[in-house]
This record gives structure tokens, C-alpha cells and sequence, in this order.
């Protein structure tokens, strides 16, 4: 679950300064991109617009496990070992996933989604809470060892497994189109998929774009509530929380972000992760690895890894405490 959200709209006074703001569907969520630049030039941006959707629908179509003709839906649909040809997109998406599950040992996995699925957060809805027997059957196909990426031919050694990147997917997606803007030579742009975000140049001059990291609270107000104000005018950022997507199975709150490993939702005090990276897939995917890991062994992670900084918020008896990697701190926004 991604929680960052965009604070205050970009309305600049500054004529020559000039700021533009697209919104639309995907991924099952929504999208908010602002260019804010000199170089903006007034007249019809609907072109645009449709060449964004063009992006993030062929997106979409590759990483979907909700459209049965989707790429990644394809592979799960394959009950064979036999070897798929799969496009660079994917395979890129697919890699890093594989990294950062080889990373964690296997913690965060991207062969989850029969698990997601059985505790029913994925395409098909159960009725019940799979037993004890069921859960050992399931996780029989769970494991990203079962899954070989050779340069675009992907196969699996068990024929059952499925695939979920949603993880990184739409940090992906995000990168793609920050790479589209910069084609058409965007120098100040913020893009935001599903409450994740990346941002390239400033928002107005010299001033960095500004995003909150929304306090992990069941009765805070997203978007108005925030832990801390962050600032940021290079690379991605995401937010991994155990308080959003969940459901209650006689009275206990099951959140969606399970690990592998155990087949169960998480137990530790780890209320949420903000990650910032060079992109957004890599903060998409270390986000929702960290929040797997619980503090300790995240944090330990998270300062092994070169260009990536990390935030912790922990719930305990009630309460909230920060803590954060080295580096995170020079994005804090001083409070007044």
C-alpha cells in the first residue's frame, strides 16, 4: 500500500514560470502529473495527454494480473515449464524484483500472488481465510527460485506459479513516463501513480517539490495528516503502510502485504517505510521489502545499499516512533 500524497497545487503567479497539470485512470488507481517550466508554451495539450495514457496503458497491459490477455497474466495462465518470450519492460520489472528477493532471502518475492489471492487481495475473492493445509499447499508454488529470467525467456520449474509485480510495477510505470516528459524536453515535472511519486528539476525556480508522508493512522486524514514534509527534486519516492489495504477475519485486521516466507500478514510493529531512490521502481520495490522486514533487519539493509535512504515509522502500545537511515534526514522540510 502506497500513501504519499501531493501538497498544495502548483497555481504560480510568475508568468514566464508556467504550470500544467494532467490527471486520469490506471492501474486501478489514479494518476496527478504537474509540469511546472519556462519552456511551457500555451496552447492545446491534449496530444500530450493522450500520448501519457498511451504509456500507462501499454503498462498496464504488461503488468495487470486483473486483464486476462496482460502479459504477466499470460505467463501465470501457462501451466508448463515451458520458456515465454516476455518484453523488456517486463523483464526489467521482473529483475529487480528478483534482486531485491535474493536480497532479503526471499522475504519479498514476486511469485506471491497465489497467496495474495488466497487471502484475498488479488483477482479472485475467497469467501474464507485458506486453512493451515491450504496455506501449506499454496506456498508449495511460492518461491522466486522457481522462476529463471534469461535476457527476454522466462520460465518456471513448477508449473503452478504465478507471478505479481505490482511491488515495482507502478514505480515502473512512473519512470516510463518521467523518461516520456524528458523526451519532450519537461525540465521541472512531479509524476504521481497510486500515492507514489518521482520528481525531476523544481517546482517553481529554485524551490524543490514538496510531499507528505501521511501519518499511519486508521483515523488521520489522508492528504492532511503527515508525519513529516519531504522535499525532493530528483529521483522516486514511495511509502509502504499496513493501515490502508487490510480486511478484519474475526476481528483481527489482515493487512495486504504478506511475507512469503511465513504465508501470513505481518505481526511486527512496523507501521509504515518511505523509501527514496534514484527512481521509482527501486523505491517502489525496497519499500514494500522493508515494510516485510521489520525495522531492525531493514534498517540494516537499507544502509548497505548505495543512492537509497529509508524512514520508519513503528507502532508501539499505541504510539508512533520515527527513525531513518543516515542520509534521509537532508529531505526533511523544517517545520515552522
Amino acid at each position: 500500500m502506497l500513501i504519499l500524497l501531493f501538497l498544495s497545487a502548483c497555481s504560480l503567479e510568475n508568468a514566464s514560470f508556467k504550470s500544467v497539470k494532467f490527471s486520469g485512470n490506471t492501474m486501478g488507481t489514479t494518476y496527478h502529473i504537474t509540469l511546472s517550466d519556462t519552456s511551457i508554451s500555451d496552447g492545446d495539450y491534449s496530444n500530450l495527454l493522450t500520448q501519457i495514457d498511451s504509456v500507462l496503458t501499454q503498462i498496464n497491459q504488461t503488468f495487470s494480473t486483473y486483464i486476462e490477455s496482460s502479459e504477466i497474466s499470460q505467463f501465470n495462465q501457462l501451466h508448463s515449464t515451458k520458456s515465454m518470450r516476455i518484453s523488456t519492460d517486463f523483464a526489467m520489472v521482473l529483475s529487480t524484483a528478483l534482486k531485491v528477493s535474493r536480497e532479503t532471502q526471499g522475504a519479498f518475492d514476486p511469485t506471491v500472488m497465489p497467496l495474495i489471492n488466497a487471502m484475498g487481495f488479488g483477482y479472485t475473492k475467497p469467501n474464507t481465510t485458506p486453512t493451515a493445509a491450504q496455506l501449506d499447499s499454496i506456498t508449495m508454488n511460492i518461491g522466486y527460485e522457481y522462476i529463471r529470467l534469461d535476457s527476454n525467456l522466462l520460465h518456471k520449474t513448477r508449473p503452478k506459479v504465478q507471478l505479481d509485480l505490482s511491488a515495482n510495477a507502478k514505480g515502473f510505470g512512473i519512470d516510463k513516463v518521467i523518461d516520456f516528459l524528458k523526451t519532450k524536453r519537461f525540465k521541472h515535472l512531479l509524476v504521481e501513480i497510486g500515492g507514489e511519486v518521482s520528481a525531476f528539476g523544481n517546482k517553481y525556480r529554485n524551490e524543490k517539490w514538496q510531499i507528505g508522508i501521511d501519518t499511519p493512522n486508521l483515523n488521520a486524514q489522508p492528504g492532511k495528516d503527515f508525519s513529516r514534509i519531504i522535499s525532493l527534486n530528483k529521483g522516486g519516492m514511495a511509502t509502504s503502510g499496513d493501515y490502508r489495504n487490510y480486511h478484519e477475519v474475526n476481528g483481527v485486521r489482515i493487512s495486504h502485504i504478506l511475507d512469503a516466507q511465513t504465508s501470513l500478514p505481518l505481526t511486527h510493529g512496523l507501521a509504515s517505510v518511505t523509501v527514496i531512490a534514484q527512481d521509482a521502481m527501486t523505491a517502489d520495490a525496497y519499500a514494500t521489502a522493508f515494510m516485510i522486514l521489520g525495522e531492525t533487519r531493514a534498517m540494516k539493509l537499507a544502509e548497505s545499499i548505495p543512492d537509497l535512504e529509508a524512514f520508519f515509522i513503528v507502532r508501539k502500545n499505541g504510539k508512533y516512533f520515527e527513525n531513518w537511515t543516515k542520509g534521509f534526514e537532508a529531505y526533511f522540510v523544517a517545520s515552522n
